[in-house]
C-alpha cells in the first residue's frame, strides 16, 4: 500500500524544519488551528501510517472539519512554512520571492521601487545562471518601461536592449537543453552497472561524433560548458584515456566552484564534481591530487537530508578508492568499520544507488584482500534487500557470486552444497541477460560433484571466460566481478 502524502512530507521533515513549522502554525493560534498541529504532531509520531487510529485519537467532526480536507490543510501549510524558510537560504526562492515582491510593487504603482529589486533579480541570476528566472526579469523591465512610458523617455531604446538580452538568454537555455538531452541519450546506451544492449558499442561510436561534443564547440557559458566537459570525459573513461578524463574533471570542478553557494542543485554539482575528480585521478595514477579533492569533499557538510546520504556515500566510494589505489590496508578496514556503524544514520532517498554501489565495492576489496568474514557481513546487507529491480539486479547477482566464493574458501562446503541450489534458483527466478553468472554457478556445481577434477574444471572455466571477456555485451558486469581478484588469485584468468 503507497504512503499517505501528508505523512511522507512531515517524516521528510529534519528537526529544524519540524520546529520552525511548530512556530509558523503557533503565531495565529485559534482553538482550530491547534487541532492542526495536533494532527501534525500525531503523524509525526505514526511509525507507519494508520489513518483509522489518526481518526479515533483526533475526533475532528467537534471542530466541524472534515479529515480529508484538514490533511491537505495541513500538507499545503507545512509547505508554505518550507517555503518561507527556503527563501532565507536558497538563492532560487529569493529570487523568486523578490519576483513576487516586484509584481506587488507593479501593481501599487511603485515602479522606481520595483526597478531596484529587478537589479537584486538580475544579479542573482548572473551569479547562479538561473537562466529562466532571468527571463522572467526581463519580462517585467518591459512591463514596467510599457507601463510608465509616459514618465520615461528611454523606454523604446530598453526594451530593443532587452529584446537582444532576451534571444542571448533563449540560445543558452536551448543549448544547455540540447546538451542535456544528450546526456540523458548516453544514460539510456551505457547505464552503469546495467548489462549493456546488443548494439550499445555502435550507438556509442555515433552518439559520440554528435557536433555538439567536438572540442572546437566549447560552449562560453558555464552551464552547457559543464555537459560538454562532462560528456568527453565520459567518452575519455571509455577509451581509458585517463589523463584526459582528469583534464577534463579539473575544468569541471573549477566552474561549479565559481558558482556561489546557497542553492541545493549547486550544492549537489559539486559533490559529484569532487567524486568524479577523485576517481579520474586515482586512475590517472595522481594520488596527492585526489588526496587534495577528498579533503576538499570532507570539507562540504550539506544539511539536505538527500544531498547529506548522497555526500556520505560518496565520500566513502572516494575515499576507500583513494586508500585501496595507495595500498593503506589498515585504514582501509577502519573506515569500512566506520561506515557499517555509521550507515543507519543517513536515511536514503528514493534511490539507494550509491548505497548498493558501496556495498560492491567493499564486498569486492574485502574478497580481494582475503578478509572473508568480514566480506559476509556486506554480503549479507546486500542479499538481504528484498528487491528485483532491473537495475538492481547486478548487485544482487553479484553478491551471491560473492557468497559462494567465500564460502568455497573457507571450506564450508556443505554450506556451499546449499547456497549453489539457492542460487541457482534465484538466478532462474531473475533472469539477466548476462552469460558469465551462470559459467560461474556451473563452476561451483561440477566442483561439488564426487571425484570431480578441479584441474580439469579450472580450464574449462578460463576456456569460457575468455570468451565472454571478448563480448562487449558482458563488459559492465564481468568486469565488476573480476574487481574482487578472486579469479586471478585462483590462476584462472590473468
Amino acid at each position: 500500500m503507497p504512503r499517505d502524502k501528508l505523512y511522507q512530507l512531515i517524516h521528510a521533515l529534519t528537526t529544524v524544519e519540524k520546529k520552525f513549522f511548530q512556530q509558523y502554525a503557533r503565531r495565529h493560534v485559534t482553538e482550530t488551528d491547534t487541532i492542526y498541529l495536533q494532527l501534525f504532531n500525531a503523524i509525526s509520531k505514526q511509525a507507519s501510517y494508520d489513518e483509522s487510529k489518526l481518526k479515533k485519537q483526533l475526533p475532528l467532526a467537534s471542530y466541524n472539519l472534515n479529515f480529508h480536507k484538514a490533511k491537505a490543510y495541513l500538507y499545503s501549510l507545512i509547505l508554505k512554512s518550507l517555503v518561507i524558510r527556503k527563501s532565507n537560504s536558497s538563492a532560487y526562492s529569493q529570487v523568486l520571492e523578490l519576483l513576487c515582491s516586484i509584481e506587488i510593487l507593479c501593481e501599487k504603482q511603485f515602479f522606481e521601487q520595483a526597478l531596484e529589486l529587478l537589479e537584486e533579480v538580475k544579479e542573482l541570476c548572473r551569479a547562479h545562471e538561473f537562466q529562466e528566472l532571468a527571463l522572467a526579469a526581463i519580462r517585467w523591465e518591459e512591463s514596467i518601461a510599457a507601463t510608465s512610458q509616459l514618465m520615461n523617455a528611454g523606454a523604446d531604446l530598453k526594451m530593443a536592449d532587452n529584446y537582444s538580452k532576451r534571444k542571448d538568454l533563449l540560445d543558452e537555455i536551448t543549448l544547455t537543453v540540447e546538451y542535456r538531452y544528450l546526456f540523458f541519450k548516453w544514460s539510456l546506451i551505457n547505464a552503469p552497472f546495467t548489462p549493456p544492449s546488443t548494439d550499445a558499442i555502435e550507438r556509442l561510436a555515433i552518439f559520440f561524433k554528435d557536433p555538439l561534443l567536438d572540442p572546437e564547440n566549447l560552449p562560453k557559458s558555464k552551464a552547457p560548458k559543464r555537459f560538454h566537459m562532462g560528456l568527453n570525459a565520459m567518452k575519455a573513461r571509455l577509451e581509458a584515456n585517463h589523463a584526459k578524463a582528469f583534464e577534463l574533471s579539473i575544468g569541471i570542478v573549477k566552474i561549479m566552484e565559481s558558482y556561489p553557494r546557497g542553492f541545493y542543485y549547486t550544492e549537489m554539482l559539486l559533490i559529484y564534481a569532487y567524486y568524479s575528480v577523485i576517481m579520474d585521478a586515482v586512475s590517472a595514477g595522481k594520488f596527492s591530487a585526489a588526496e587534495k579533492y577528498l579533503a576538499k569533499l570532507k570539507k562540504l557538510h550539506p544539511e539536505n537530508p538527500q544531498l547529506s546520504y548522497n555526500h556520505f556515500h560518496l565520500l566513502l566510494a572516494s575515499e576507500l578508492t583513494v586508500l585501496k589505489a595507495m595500498e593503506r590496508k589498515r585504514e582501509c578496514l577502519t573506515l569500512i568499520d566506520t561506515f557499517e556503524k555509521s550507515i543507519h544514520r543517513f536515511k536514503p532517498g528514493i534511490s539507494r544507488f550509491h548505497e548498493y554501489r558501496n556495498y560492491l565495492l567493499i564486498m569486492n576489496w574485502l574478497v580481494k584482500v582475503k578478509e572473508y568474514e568480514r566480506a559476509i557481513i556486506f554480503i549479507n546487507l546486500m542479499m538481504q534487500e528484498k528487491v528485483a529491480d532491473q537495475r538492481v539486479l547486478p548487485f544482487q547477482y553479484h553478491a551471491r557470486l560473492l557468497m559462494l566464493v567465500v564460502h568455497y574458501e573457507l571450506k564450508n562446503l556443505e554450506l556451499l552444497e546449499y547456497l549453489v541450489r539457492q542460487v541457482d534458483y534465484y538466478f532462474s527466478k531473475h533472469p539477466l541477460p548476462l552469460h558469465f553468472p551462470g559459467i560461474l554457478l556451473l563452476y561451483f556445481k561440477n566442483i561439488l560433484k564426487p571425484k570431480s577434477n578441479l584441474q580439469a574444471e579450472q580450464e574449462e572455466l578460463t576456456r569460457k571466460l575468455e570468451e565472454v571477456r571478448k563480448n562487449p555485451n558482458e563488459k559492465n558486469g564481468f568486469k565488476g566481478f573480476l574487481d574482487c581478484g578472486w579469479l586471478q588469485n585462483r590462476g584462472i584468468l590473468k
